[in-house]
């Protein structure tokens, strides 16, 4: 309401009960949000390789708060520090964005804290439930695990993940690349699931072999890249040029939580406003399906101007 009275709408003060947009929006639930949400997970049937006939999407996760209430302590928690316990309760969330179109195609969330709350296990719900084939993942270095890379080549899919110094790389002798790039043996354990048991977890040695990039910008320190991506004629250059769209997704995270979701001056500086933790999750598939709606609707408009900047170099020709 308080939108559409900055619009000039002429309102009464009050327009309705304080409760009754909470109580109809409790009859409505959670699962009818989330089925709308999951519609947009048909968007992998409608989306166009755009590198080299891979379709690239992003993994990230961010941080959302809301208002300090004993069922959202509860059911996430807050986040603690050296210095204390956070302000709010914070929700984690770790997000499959597509890259050329920008739209958020699968979400996965829990408490910020506890054991299963990291991103690597958020990320394991989604990844078990893509079936899409020809997908290029781009990940930091926070999402590296043998088991993920391991799992997206099982699903024929390909990676490009920044990783750190102490990951040990075993360069393949005579695999030295033209643009100074170079072949690896990277080595990991994945679950034996035929001898595991439900009481033991049994796992097994798997070797992959990964191309090697390492760079350094000027003023920043050096980098290196794998990737699952050996085909000599695509460049060490374009891949890590490529790479560097990842921070689409960090373009996103601030769309949402800075701008679709800012607050008013005196409103609770929070991403949701739910004192309750199953309003929040509803909340947050709203959230997503408005910026999913937005961006779709920012991509129309784009390629309709690009068509009409066509239209007009025919004619004054």
């Amino acid at each position: 309401m308080s939108g559409f009275r900055w619009l000039s709408c002429i309102f009464p003060k009050k327009l309705i009960t304080d409760g009754a947009i909470t109580h109809a929006r409790t009859r409505v639930g959670l699962t009818v949000f989330k089925v709308i949400f999951q519609e947009f997970t048909d968007s992998f049937k409608t989306l166009k390789p755009d590198f080299h006939e891979l379709i690239t999407v992003i993994f990230d996760g961010t941080t959302c708060t809301m208002p300090d209430s004993k069922s959202n302590c509860e059911k996430f928690g807050k986040s603690k520090s050296g210095r204390g316990e956070s302000a709010y309760p914070r929700l984690r969330m770790l997000t499959l964005l597509a890259a050329s179109s920008r739209l958020i195609l699968d979400v996965a969330y829990g408490s910020s804290q506890g054991k299963g709350s990291g991103e690597r296990s958020l990320l394991k719900e989604i990844l078990t439930t893509i079936n899409q084939k020809k997908l290029l993942f781009l990940l930091d270095a926070g999402l590296y695990s043998f088991l993920t890379i391991w799992t997206i080549k099982i699903k024929q899919g390909n990676f490009i993940i920044k990783v750190g110094k102490n990951l040990k790389l075993s360069a393949i002798s005579n695999g030295r690349l033209a643009d100074g790039s170079y072949l690896a043996e990277i080595k990991g354990k994945i679950p034996d699931i035929k001898n595991s048991t439900v009481q033991r977890k049994k796992w097994k040695k798997e070797t992959l072999i990964v191309r090697v990039i390492e760079y350094q910008i000027p003023g920043f320190r050096p980098c290196r890249l794998i990737t699952s991506i050996l085909d000599p004629k695509i460049s060490a250059l374009e891949l890590i040029m490529h790479y560097h769209r990842r921070w689409d997704v960090e373009i996103s995270f601030d769309e949402i939580k800075t701008h679709q979701c800012a607050t008013l001056k005196g409103q609770m500086p929070t991403i949701f406003r739910s004192k309750k933790s199953e309003l929040v999750e509803q909340e947050l598939y709203g959230m997503l399906i408005a910026y999913n709606l937005v961006s779709n609707r920012s991509r129309g408009i784009g390629r309709f101007r690009q068509n009409a900047f066509q239209q007009l170099k025919e004619f004054s020709r």
